[in-house]
């Protein structure tokens, strides 16, 4: 037979819509009328002459109408669940071993194991393996174990959530299946999963794992993800590494630590390369004025006050400068070379006596000021100019040109903190 071959199927049930009686199971009590039990009696096969009775057509109908409607189920792909009337009828009595039933939420199937089973699969009856079922299923757990009821565990995928305050154990039945557990839950308690007196095995928060059930007990096939605590100490040998797991482990953080114990630290042997690491006696000693060593990088307070054996960079030794180098400017020495401020100007003022603003203010104190008119105004008259009223922000210019007193042009200096 090919699949070419397929058959019409049966849309619509035999006399659906047509008159008909229900045959019963057992003997009609009435003359001439079909059973299950006994077909068509023999009166209906007898002449009418002879006291023979015709076959009814609405018996007929009513066969026909059973039967097909059965097929009409099977043509559109329907499976049967667990019927507790038809399995315990005597003329059944219970499911024949290879049967398959579909779940009654019709999302799996229940392979039956053993000859005149009438236990109901759906409530965890003996000698029914589960095959095939869609899902997952997920179960919530806290300080207590918990037993896989029949439809928990008939799922393929089992995921566990809540919130753990007690080590707790996930119960599977004891028949020969694959499950993979996703461990979903919070707090730092165990999950395991295992059959009630069989052994089993843990699942890492946060991770799934893959059992395999032989009938008596469970068994992990992918490794068991490391936890952070057994990886920091190292002693077990059963579990694998995760990226996250070996990120953050405390024995690389105690070794990358250069205050822990010489226990922690990280050994190397002699370097042969430049690319090689080196152990602490192997390293350059310190540099002096005859041997090229290392050198450590000098603190900016160590930069001003001239410590020994310490290199400043660019930054250590540049900061503190300052500068202008306009007509009226200034510059600013850093502290190691005693943070003085030199500052200049010209005044071209006609304005006597003047107040004058020095570029920047002086942070102590203005030491003092210096003075030189130009004689530009009146060359052959005797000019002189004086400075009073220093702070660290101004100064005044006074002016005498022919021994009176009148404005005057020239330069100044000024030199303080």
């Amino acid at each position: 037979m090919q699949l070419a071959d397929s058959p019409r199927k049966v849309a619509l049930a035999f006399a659906k819509n047509g008159d008909k009686d229900t045959i019963p199971e057992d003997s009609s009590p009435s003359a001439g009328r079909a059973s299950m039990n006994d077909g068509f009696p023999p009166e209906t096969r007898q002449p009418v002459g002879s006291g023979g009775i015709p076959p009814q057509g609405l018996d007929m109908n009513g066969i026909l109408y059973y039967l097909s409607l059965l097929n009409r189920w099977q043509s559109a792909g329907g499976s049967f669940a667990y019927d507790s009337d038809f399995v315990n009828d005597v003329n059944v009595a219970g499911y024949p071993k290879g049967a398959i039933l579909v779940r009654a939420d019709g999302t799996g199937f229940w392979l039956n194991q053993a000859d005149g089973n009438i236990t109901n699969p759906d409530s965890g009856g003996s000698n029914w393996q589960p095959i095939n079922n869609v899902g997952t299923t997920t179960v919530e757990m806290t300080n207590a174990n918990v037993t896989l009821s029949a439809l928990q565990y008939a799922k393929d995928v089992i995921v566990v959530t809540g919130t753990l305050t007690a080590n707790v154990n996930l119960i599977f039945p004891n028949i020969v299946k694959n499950w993979t557990i996703f461990n979903s839950t919070s707090g730092a308690y165990t999950l395991t999963a295992k059959t009630a007196s069989g052994a089993g095995g843990l699942i890492t928060q946060g991770t799934g794992r893959i059992f395999y059930g032989d009938g008596s007990s469970l068994y992990g096939v992918n490794p068991l993800a490391a936890t952070q605590a057994q990886v920091n100490t190292g002693t077990d040998t059963q579990t694998f590494l995760t990226p996250k797991t070996f990120k953050d482990s405390q024995q690389l953080a105690d070794k990358a630590d250069k205050n822990g114990s010489a226990s922690n630290r990280f050994k190397v042997a002699t370097p042969v390369d430049d690319d090689e690491a080196a152990r602490k006696d192997q390293l350059p000693v310190a540099a002096t004025t005859l041997l090229a060593g290392l050198v450590r990088k000098a603190t900016q307070a160590e930069m001003n006050a001239g410590t020994a054996d310490a290199f400043p960079s660019a930054a250590e030794i540049f900061n503190g400068f300052a500068s202008s180098g306009t007509a009226n400017g200034y510059i600013k020495l850093p502290t190691y070379l005693s943070g003085l401020i030199l500052q200049w100007g010209f005044n071209n003022s006609n304005t006597n006596p003047l107040t004058i603003s020095f570029p920047i203010a002086f942070t102590t104190a203005c030491y003092g000021v210096f003075a030189q008119s130009d004689n530009d105004l009146s060359p052959t008259e005797l000019e002189y100019t004086g400075v009073s009223d220093i702070t660290t922000t101004t100064f005044a210019w006074n002016g005498i040109r022919a021994g009176v007193t009148a404005f005057t042009h020239g330069w100044w200096f000024a030199i303080g903190r």
